[in-house]
């Protein structure tokens, strides 16, 4: 990027320097992040904000305010918005009013509040590990079978797999379905039918009580789609590919709770394990398939009802398929008590955001660290 001159010492960074998103959607403006020096002679673009603590402020302490202020909100309600851009500029964002507390409070502040996201990245990189390990898993055992099982294998319509297992479409592998759902205006707040966003199917289950809203329908429609423990939940549109056609189970739900027309429902028949065609439905021995069929426009991915029906599934013998899922559940089990504590770290970390940015509670700095 060319530069006029005696420009470029305006716009190089330096290591320590503080960015912030100028121009960005209402959710997202005043995002900040540090530089860290690397890449080396970097210049920032007229869409950032730069921030260079002084001999008053600790870098990091400053950081960690200005993310409580974007989380909090401040920097959207000092914003001014054009179109779906909005916009924090440089003098909003120079008006706002801060209580600095000493430079060693400072530190000290940034200080636990380092430690906590330490914990949170360790935490993050459990998860990050588990879904390596799980998806190394579903590779083999969803096409090869346990180990050591299985001597013999032949060649299907999804590749080999052992010679014991069926491959059939999924039509043949449901009493019903897929069916799509129904989606009528709805609200957050009851009184209403209980509905739910799509954001609940996740990962192989479907959280409907932390997605929850509510609409008005016919009690002949209520009963078409009220949902029941024990259905699967498949996505058949998401603007991101890799969540088009990813499944969920219903374990609770609430009475009377139907499902959106942004998903489709099956209920497996006999041959086949629920949770085990959750398990085999969101590996890539099926995503793929679902990936060749899914059509996109407007940037949106969609996958229909024959779409859906016609997905080749590797059927093991109903021993095996108990077998290779309960490795899962014992795998997702642990990834589910990761994510808590991971989401118990996170809440921590926004309730000493809370009360030690603000100046709520103070914090003790020791005659040493004040010197």
């Amino acid at each position: 990027m060319p530069f006029r001159d005696g420009e470029w010492p305006r716009y190089v960074l330096r290591e320590g320097d503080i960015l912030l998103n100028e121009g960005q959607s209402l959710e997202l403006v005043g995002r900040a992040a540090m530089y860290c020096g690397y890449p080396p002679d970097c210049a920032f673009q007229n869409t950032l904000v730069r921030f260079q603590a002084g001999p008053a402020t600790d870098r990091d302490f400053a950081l960690a305010l200005f993310r409580f202020f974007q989380a909090a909100g401040h920097f959207a309600e000092i914003a001014t918005q054009t179109t779906s851009i909005a916009h924090l500029g440089s003098g909003r964002f120079g008006s706002l009013e801060v209580a600095l507390p000493s430079l060693p409070e400072q530190r000290k502040i940034a200080t636990i509040l380092s430690s906590v996201d330490d914990a949170i990245e360790a935490s993050q990189a459990v998860i990050d590990q588990l879904q390596v390990v799980k998806k190394a898993m579903m590779a083999d055992l969803l096409t090869k079978g346990l180990p050591g099982r299985h001597k013999q294998f032949k060649q299907t319509e999804i590749g080999e797999v052992p010679a014991e297992w069926e491959v059939l479409p999924l039509s043949d592998l449901v009493v019903s379905g897929p069916t799509n759902g129904k989606s009528p205006p709805a609200k957050l707040v009851p009184p209403g039918v209980p509905t739910f966003s799509i954001a609940a199917v996740r990962d192989g289950s479907v959280d409907i009580f932390g997605n929850l809203k509510y609409t008005t329908l016919s009690a002949a429609d209520v009963s078409k789609y009220r949902l029941v423990e024990g259905d699967i939940l498949i996505v058949r549109g998401n603007g991101n590919a890799d969540l088009v056609g990813r499944c969920g189970l219903v374990q609770t739900c609430p009475s009377d709770c139907i499902y959106p027309d942004i998903l489709m429902r099956v209920a497996p028949n006999a041959k086949i394990a629920r949770d085990y065609l959750v398990t085999v439905w969101n590996a890539d021995v099926v995503h793929d398939q679902i990936l060749l069929k899914a059509k996109t426009t407007n940037g949106t991915y969609k996958v229909n009802q024959a779409d859906v029906a016609s997905v080749f599934v590797p059927v093991p013998p109903q021993a095996e398929q108990s077998q290779i899922g309960g490795a899962f559940s014992s795998l997702n089990e642990t990834a589910m008590r990761n994510r808590e504590d991971l989401e118990q770290l996170m809440a921590v970390k926004s309730a000493l955001m809370s009360v030690l940015l603000t100046g709520e509670v103070r914090v003790r700095v020791d005659e040493d660290a004040a010197a």
